[in-house]
């Protein structure tokens, strides 16, 4: 995730903004200032700001370490586009009704916050357009925990909607674990295993419409990709329909708060809901007592003992490699992280540090306390700062003009 998410006060005050990936995280202070931080410790986080160049490389020894690879910085708006979630709705309907009316529409749903703003969205488009929505659930087995469908079937039963419920083929996911490992940063073939059950129901249901989760501002290659979108003031292309594209951070948490659709994953701290062992989960997210709960347990503790003697045993404990979860990156990032790990451990006497608890605070604040006041964007506006975002220099765009708006706010 690359979105900065705010950071807010019991009291529902702004005290900065975070922005999580890997290893690594940041923090933007109302001062303009940024300070970047490295998970040396497993329930402590030193700064590595001091080695950070202006390009984005951290530099240590003779070494260095591209930070956009591991953390994935990306121009974020501050505000409300859908502040009045019926008039937000009345927007898409006057821009799809002619393409959706009457037809079939498939809602592929994780029951995360993105995906429960476009079940709101579809759900109050229902009452206004007549359209054929199947909201389905496709489950990875091994990799992720059965408990999420429990929770997925509870959050969709909230607004009075059936959830299909589809399956991964899990022989060909323990033959792919047990020749190649698990899933690693750079190589997630799971994704393609839980994208074939949608496609085969797109199949046989004869799905004109498969609508999308992606937002604008959630990371940099999703806004890449949908500046398209806001160029031509749409949300529907070929047959892709993409509801909430235009949607701020608040937007999402806002709607999730008011229907009561909260995954209990983001009051612990989590950015995103995603399979157990998804390896894009930062390391705030890797909750060993979680991986405890899968089905096939013992069997994951053989493939990873499996992969650490293969890949990665030269390079440290296996102690380490599993508090660390290690299993996240391939062979090069690896190395990468134990050398820089070696190299702060020399010199975190002398580092600023930030605890883990305190890191899990902020990530679950916008989800427990009062939201904060912010300013409300016409839908035209959101439309032009997407495209300007990718005017500006890439890296310039990262030091974030958008979100620095919101302290003179």
């Amino acid at each position: 995730m690359g979105e900065y998410i705010p950071i807010i006060s019991p009291e529902g005050q702004i005290k900065g903004f975070i922005s999580v990936g890997s290893d690594f995280f940041t923090l933007l202070l109302p001062d303009g200032t940024q300070k970047t931080f490295f998970w040396l410790e497993p329930n402590v986080a030193y700064s590595v700001t001091q080695f950070l160049d202006d390009n984005y490389w951290i530099h240590f020894d003779s070494d260095s370490l591209y930070l956009l690879n591991y953390l994935d910085l990306t121009p974020s708006l501050f505000g409300y586009v859908a502040y009045d979630i019926d008039e937000y709705v009345n927007i898409i309907k006057s821009r799809v009704k002619d393409r959706i009316k009457g037809c079939k529409v498939l809602f592929s749903y994780s029951g995360g916050k993105d995906s429960n703003a476009s079940l709101v969205i579809l759900s109050k488009l229902q009452e206004l357009i007549s359209f054929k929505l199947y909201v389905a659930y496709v489950h990875v087995p091994i990799l992720d925990s059965e408990k999420n469908i429990d929770i997925a079937e509870k959050l969709v039963r909230k607004l009075g909607l059936d959830l299909i419920v589809l399956e991964a083929d899990k022989k060909l996911i323990k033959k792919r674990i047990s020749d190649e490992g698990l899933p690693h940063r750079g190589h997630r073939w799971c994704t393609y295993q839980k994208i074939k059950p949608i496609r085969k129901f797109k199949r046989e249901y004869n799905i004109d419409y498969e609508v999308i989760n992606d937002r604008a501002f959630e990371t940099f290659k999703r806004l890449i990709s949908l500046v398209q979108y806001a160029n031509q003031r749409i949300f529907i292309s070929g047959r892709k329909f993409r509801p909430i594209f235009p949607l701020t951070f608040l937007d999402i948490v806002k709607i999730n708060r008011d229907f009561g659709l909260v995954h209990p994953s983001y009051t612990f701290g989590n950015t995103r809901v995603s399979c157990t062992l998804c390896p894009y989960r930062s390391f705030v997210e890797v909750n060993h007592n979680e991986v405890k709960s899968l089905s096939e347990y013992n069997f994951i503790c053989q493939v990873l003992e499996y992969e650490y003697q293969k890949w990665y045993s030269d390079l440290l404990s296996y102690k380490d490699f599993a508090k660390f979860a290690m299993w996240r990156y391939g062979r090069y990032q690896s190395e990468q992280i134990v050398r820089f790990r070696k190299f702060l451990h020399k010199r975190k006497d002398n580092l600023e540090k930030i605890t883990y608890n305190e890191v899990v605070e902020y990530l679950r604040s916008p989800w427990v306390y009062p939201l904060p006041q912010a300013p409300s964007f016409d839908i035209d506006f959101v439309f032009q700062k997407i495209r300007e975002s990718l005017e500006n220099d890439y890296l310039t765009v990262i030091n974030l003009n958008l979100v620095s708006r919101s302290f003179r706010t």
